[in-house]
């Protein structure tokens, strides 16, 4: 974390003879949002680039970053620094780069050609959306509260599907059917093991705790398991850990089964709060040093995913939204200045002032379709946040962007097909998207949906930023 510093924070304030404008952007998304790919890009952006920010004249320079090979900045908030050069050299040469399964940060310093005077401080906090779901942990600040709140969830009409073996082993007939032993939380352990399996399966983003997609040492569970396409075979799910280790699960128990079985609770509880401390806050204590949060969402896989996808999606966000406690009162504006002037980052009050809802791979929809899936960004987080905005003056953006635009759009002819074009490994080929309805369906199931998924590629010249589109606007509600 920042280190304390003491008198007036007058290098945090000028540097290079320029007054410094701090900004600190949390990016996140759920697992399939492609925030990698776009973290990428808008670097790319930044160092090579020629948005137009503040106008068609106006040049950007970044001056120093945590990716300078001669004296590189560190990262402000103690994270590891963000991999660019890896992630720009797989992506450059066909390949994906390697998900971010670990918090990380790019920092940069960057002037613009017509202000002589100021400088942008600028920390992009990658947060792994594998991790998302487990800030639950910290809102709820207990196992029995997590435990409610997680039971409930599994309850709802979408989701008991997947979950109706454990929820029936919650709610037993009689308390004579609990046993308070070393046998009943396995078989429990395994059980929500299941149903953690068919959330992956579903592609529903609500997994926790995480250690069920990537364990504490950042590696993914099809490499635990060795294999990537798992079978859940009571074999492979022993080998995922629902916790720090496999040995010491966490999952969510009832009020009648913490009742009758005060050992296990106690167990629970406390493996409870030592993965909160060792997982979840030290990430979640460098995402509350954010002023600006990006929200990232494709809005492409949530029709292909269906129903269960977006209500995973929104009940992933409404927690999301419930600890960061978003908007700032003029008050605590002021103060939050004041602690920075005098101390730096150490002593920032923090405060999330403002959240850009991006719709990312956005060329993978019809550009005739566009403007109707950012009506359904919209719908989709508008009514999480309309609290925020009233009581706390929340500012929000809305946006859909392509970090790298790999596709074209042919003219809807008569049969009102949407053909999009696109390249791969030297070919050609066509495919058809499917029409964006202008709100969320009544009702549809996986696979009425369907958007072709064309590989990013940027240039092989790493000087050579991609062709994308709306990196420009976010980079100048980032910098604004």
């Amino acid at each position: 974390m920042a280190s304390k510093s003491s008198g007036l924070n007058l290098g945090g304030i000028i540097r290079q003879g320029r007054v410094m404008r701090p900004r600190r952007v949390g990016v996140l998304g759920s697992f399939h949002a492609g925030k990698t790919v776009l973290l990428t890009s808008l670097i790319s952006q930044i160092k090579h680039g020629h948005l137009d920010v503040f106008g068609p004249d106006v040049v950007l320079a970044e001056l120093n970053s945590t990716n300078s090979r001669f004296d590189p900045l560190e990262t402000r908030s103690g994270l590891i620094p963000f991999d660019y050069d890896t992630a720009h050299d797989r992506l450059a040469h066909g390949g994906w780069p390697s998900k971010t399964v670990a918090a990380s940060e790019y920092r940069s310093y960057i002037v613009r050609g017509d202000d002589r005077w100021r400088m942008y401080d600028l920390s992009l906090i990658d947060w792994p959306g594998e991790r998302l779901a487990d800030l639950a942990m910290i809102g709820h600040g207990s196992f029995d509260r997590w435990s409610d709140a997680i039971l409930h969830a599994l309850n709802l009409e979408l989701f008991r599907p997947l979950a109706q073996p454990y929820l029936t082993a919650m709610e037993p007939a009689s308390t004579e059917d609990i046993t308070d032993n070393s046998a009943s939380e396995n078989e429990l352990a395994m059980s929500y093991r299941r149903v953690l399996a068919a959330f992956v399966d579903a592609a529903l983003p609500f997994v926790t705790p995480s250690s069920f997609l990537v364990d504490i040492e950042n590696r993914y569970a099809t490499e635990q398991m060795g294999t990537n396409t798992p079978t859940w075979s009571v074999e492979e799910l022993a080998r995922l850990a629902i916790g720090i280790a496999p040995g010491e699960p966490i999952f969510p128990m009832s009020a009648i089964w913490r009742e009758s079985a005060p050992e296990l609770t106690m167990r629970l509880s406390e493996r409870f709060d030592d993965y909160v401390a060792k997982v979840v806050k030290p990430v979640a204590d460098a995402l509350s040093l954010c002023d600006h949060i990006l929200l990232l969402v494709d809005v492409g896989h949530l029709l292909e995913a269906g129903p269960r996808g977006v209500e995973g999606t929104t009940r992933l966000f409404e927690e999301l939204l419930g600890w960061i406690n978003p908007g700032t009162t003029t008050t605590e504006r002021t103060l939050d200045w004041m602690a920075w002037l005098a101390a730096g980052d150490s002593f920032r009050l923090g405060g999330v002032r403002q959240i850009t809802v991006l719709g990312t791979q956005s060329d993978r929809i019809h550009t005739d379709d566009r403007q109707a899936a950012e009506g359904l960004l919209h719908q989709l987080v508008e009514p999480l946040v309309r609290k925020y905005q009233v009581q706390k003056r929340l500012k929000m953006k809305y946006g859909l962007v392509a970090a790298v635009n790999a596709t074209r759009s042919e003219p809807v002819g008569t049969d009102q097909r949407r053909k999009l074009t696109f390249e791969e490994d030297g070919e050609s080929f066509e495919a058809v998207a499917s029409t964006v309805p202008a709100s969320w369906p009544f009702a549809w199931k996986t696979g009425d949906f369907a958007f072709p998924r064309p590989k990013p590629r940027l240039p092989m010249k790493s000087t050579q930023a991609p062709e994308q589109f709306g990196l420009g606007r976010v980079l100048e509600w980032i910098l604004n």
